[in-house]
């Protein structure tokens, strides 16, 4: 076998591995505690963190509507207020820990933004 043979080959694999490895998808139901809601300054704290994670997607959803939370403008958009129930919903590598971290994040909010 040649060297360009082994190269494609060991290349090929690693593309396979890329492709048919499952990814974690992770979502959970959280209570926006703060009773402003998210804000402008609460809503970029968010999403400064939700850009730290490395993740395929990370979704913020309020009933029907779903955008990404790693968009200032999307997550204003979204309107949340103080006792809203919001899902997180992430997809990646990350995905656990992005979810799990924004929902603290979510919950701590009413001791350092009001």
């Amino acid at each position: 076998m040649t060297f360009s043979e082994v190269r494609r080959k060991t290349f090929g694999q690693k593309v396979r591995d890329i492709f048919t490895q499952p990814l974690n998808e992770v979502s959970r139901e959280v209570i926006v505690n703060n009773d402003i809601g998210l804000h402008c300054r609460a809503a970029s704290e968010f999403v400064n963190h939700a850009i730290q994670y490395d993740c395929k997607f990370i979704f913020l959803e309020k009933d029907e509507k779903r955008v990404r939370a790693t968009s200032l403008v999307n997550v204003l958009s979204m309107g949340i207020t103080g006792g809203m129930v919001v899902k997180i919903r992430a997809r990646g590598k990350d995905a656990a820990k992005a979810v799990d971290d924004l929902e603290v994040l979510l919950k701590r909010f009413p001791k350092d933004y009001k």
